[in-house]
């Protein structure tokens, strides 16, 4: 639903932590990391020519963030959660996040040296032009359960939920939660269709009855344990596909259906059309089993032709999207 293209709005170091060593710590911290907030911090980073510390050893925790060791201090950048499990005492940063107003609509991971916590760094990311639109098309065609399942926290998600017309929102989920949420809905009967793009998505993506990546700018992991790649980024493609696929069980089911009337008016008018074949043939002078077999190739090629042009009805459809990318 986003850009994707997170960028750092604000730094905010404890007192008596220097701005530099925040940034230094992070972005050291991350410099392994394919994450789009560890991209934000890096771009950072390079603008300000801040030196990355070397020759560490790393390790992602998945949905939750990264532990890193420079000569012996170990770093750790991700959610307050996981940084209050590892033993760090981490509530006041998070209270101070979430009472600032400012703060609304803002991803935020915290930061780590050893024991000490260094402060935070706040991130915003845009909301895609096309995504409203997209769940307005996904309404019309009937499709009203639409759920967010994000890892960011609720004011986020509340801000982009709220700004694309969706209703149930679900924040501040791991990996493993979003596999439950989809599990949930799969026990209630619903057909799951799950959309991600990223290495946290990859479970529950494989565990939908349809997945979705959007392959643009997804990663190598989701675009694996989806049954659908989107080679764009353009969220109109998801109603579009559901409709496409509509549609083209429709033209389907009825080539079947013309296929089936062209047999069965075949045999019966072989069965019972004895006294029209020796009226064309005393008319034309010509053997009436020449003439079943001219009657036969021609019903045959018209069935087949039947079959073409309703099968070139899907030709175009979908013009007009391609219209507006461009």
């Amino acid at each position: 639903l986003t850009e994707g293209k997170l960028e750092v709005s604000k730094l905010n170091p404890l007192e008596g932590v220097d701005l530099t060593d925040l940034l230094t710590s992070a972005v050291s911290t991350e410099s392994q990391s394919n994450h789009p907030a560890a991209h934000a911090m890096r771009k950072l980073a390079e603008k300000a020519n801040v030196k990355i510390l070397e020759n560490g050893s790393f390790e992602e925790v998945a949905g939750k963030g990264v532990i890193a060791k420079f000569d012996g201090i170990t770093y750790r950048v991700g959610r307050g959660t996981w940084l209050e499990e590892e033993g760090l005492n981490v509530k006041a940063l998070i209270d101070d996040f979430q009472s600032n107003e400012e703060m609304v609509g803002m991803s935020v991971v915290y930061v780590a040296k050893d024991k000490q916590m260094l402060g935070w760094i706040g991130l915003r990311d845009a909301i895609r032009e096309e995504a409203s639109k997209a769940i307005e098309e996904l309404n019309d065609l009937g499709i009203n359960n639409t759920s967010m399942v994000t890892g960011d926290n609720d004011a986020v998600a509340q801000s982009v939920g709220r700004k694309v017309g969706i209703r149930e929102i679900s924040a501040d989920c791991l990996p493993e939660d979003k596999v439950k949420h989809v599990e949930k809905l799969k026990a209630e009967g619903y057909i799951t269709a799950v959309v991600g793009d990223g290495v946290n998505d990859a479970p529950a993506l494989a565990t939908g009855d349809i997945s979705i990546a959007m392959g643009a700018i997804g990663s190598d992991v989701a675009i694996n344990s989806a049954s659908i790649a989107l080679m764009n980024n353009d969220l109109r493609r998801i109603p579009f596909l559901i409709d496409l696929s509509r549609k083209t069980r429709n033209v389907i089911n009825l080539n079947l259906f013309f296929g089936c009337v062209m047999i069965v008016g075949g045999i019966l008018l072989f069965i019972f059309g004895n006294s029209v074949f020796e009226v064309l043939s005393a008319k034309w002078g010509a053997d009436p089993d020449i003439i079943k077999s001219i009657v036969a190739v021609m019903i045959h090629n018209v069935g087949t032709l039947i079959v073409i042009f309703n099968s070139a009805r899907l030709v175009r459809f979908g013009e007009y999207l391609e219209n507006i990318e461009k």
